[in-house]
């Protein structure tokens, strides 16, 4: 093994050194988006507290974007508007392919208070089809806040 400008032989010794010494170096757990959604409803953390919260699970987790467009796609019904929004609002930073599918297949659903925030976190989407489907939502919508939302993130 080379360490720095030296070559050192790998020995067990080393080995139980260097596993001692990584055991020490303290690992945050992963948390998924619907944990610190519990977590904020059961503490009743505030809108904008839960956002930074969120936005720190989505900078760091793989995944973490798809999980937590599930849960807006899911409806959150039992969240009030306000952490709908700034869920929503923080996704939109930290879409990925996977969380953007999600959030379209969405859309093709019932009119729900879900679409206009699945609206909303699409506007940070690269997909070249959400412009397409936005477009079309605006235009062709039942939901009247859907197509709101669809114009407003259009016009971006």
């Amino acid at each position: 093994m080379v360490v720095g400008r030296r070559t050192v032989e790998a020995t067990p010794e080393l080995g139980a050194e260097l596993d001692g010494f990584l055991a020490q170096i303290p690992v945050e757990a992963r948390r998924d988006p619907r944990q610190l959604l519990r977590e904020a409803l059961a503490r009743q953390t505030g809108p904008l507290d839960y956002r930074k919260a969120l936005d720190q699970v989505l900078k760091q987790q793989p995944g973490a974007a798809q999980a937590a467009a599930e849960l807006l796609a899911a409806g959150m019904d039992q969240v009030d508007e306000e952490l709908r929004f700034q869920h929503a609002l923080s996704l939109s930073h930290h879409l990925d392919e996977a969380a953007s599918a999600t959030l379209l297949a969405r859309l093709d659903g019932p009119p729900s208070p879900a679409r206009p925030l699945a609206v909303l976190a699409l506007r940070g989407s690269r997909d070249p089809q959400v412009d397409a489907r936005l477009a079309q939502l605006y235009v062709e919508d039942a939901q009247p806040e859907a197509r709101v939302q669809a114009a407003f993130v259009l016009a971006e």
